[in-house]
């Protein structure tokens, strides 16, 4: 902002002058000459012309718009004109300098997305983002990170795990040109379970004292550390309470279980009943 006094020319606002503010004075303002033959629309964002005008206000005070030249750092001379009081032109510059904008500050700096291959894919990420300019536009350098830039601070980041075989995959989302987020999704084979046997019999004397042995038997899963539960479903008769899966070492794989048959109140009669070994979500290793 500019202040135009009575015959001692103009000021910057911040400065002090002498004199009397001059209302109703047409200012006119020149900026310097396309660069390499850029129009002047591309030199000056907010001009759209190389010489543009504005009026002084009761106080002697004349607004310009901002100017952003080319978006490039450095400094530039505007020639500002305006008539006299009294006839004639007086003119001078003043120079402006464009400082570099800073890089936008994001929250969370990095992503990790995972999913099983076949399973659903996995919920959106949201980024908050701090800029300068109060606005953002970003970029990502791979097809299966997907952007969603929901306001001008909030960016929703999302995976698409189409066509992608199981394995690790990096890819990286740019912001406003300078601040990178690391991204990375990770799908994983679908685990297979499977047993060292696939049928268990066990014998008992109704009023024998000793109790039937446990029989041990492996698990195993083509991923490594995998959790596994323990299910019973009683077959003939439809309820019981009598065979038990238990481990030796923990539930996960590869792991090492026994079969405990429990006959204490069963009458005389054959038994029928299957145990599921099973990670939280399918698949299944039944015995």
């Amino acid at each position: 902002m500019l202040r135009f006094l009575a015959n001692t020319g103009f000021a910057h606002s911040n400065r002090h002058g002498f004199g009397v503010g001059v209302p109703g004075l047409v200012v006119t303002y020149t900026f310097p000459p396309p660069v390499n033959g850029s129009s002047a629309s591309g030199l000056f964002e907010a001009a759209n012309s190389l010489t543009i005008t504005s009026t002084t206000n009761a106080q002697g005070f004349a607004t310009s718009s901002s100017f952003v030249a080319n978006r490039s750092v450095g400094g530039y001379d505007v020639k500002v004109s305006f008539p006299k009081v009294g006839g004639g032109t007086a003119a001078g510059t003043f120079g402006d300098f464009n400082a570099p904008i800073p890089a936008p500050d994001v929250l969370p700096t990095s992503l990790l997305f995972s999913m099983v291959i076949g399973d659903k894919t996995p919920v959106a990420q949201t980024v908050t983002i701090s800029s300068a300019t109060n606005g953002y536009d970003a970029i990502s350098d791979s097809t299966w990170i997907k952007l969603n830039l929901r306001t001008n601070r909030l960016m929703d980041v999302s995976v698409d795990p189409t066509g992608l075989a199981a394995g690790s995959y990096l890819g990286n989302v740019t912001v406003s040109g300078k601040t990178v987020i690391s991204v990375r999704f990770t799908i994983f084979s679908k685990a297979f379970l499977s047993a060292t046997i696939s049928r268990i019999n066990f014998g008992y004397v109704q009023g024998d004292g000793e109790m039937p042995l446990g029989q041990f038997f492996s698990v195993a899963s083509s991923l490594r550390n995998v959790n596994l539960q323990i299910s019973v479903k009683y077959n003939n008769p439809t309820t019981g309470n009598w065979l038990f899966g238990a481990s030796m070492r923990g539930m996960t794989t590869p792991v090492q279980l026994q079969a405990v048959c429990g006959p204490r109140g069963m009458g005389p009669g054959t038994y029928v009943a299957e145990s599921t070994s099973r990670r939280p979500m399918p698949p299944t290793a039944r015995w």
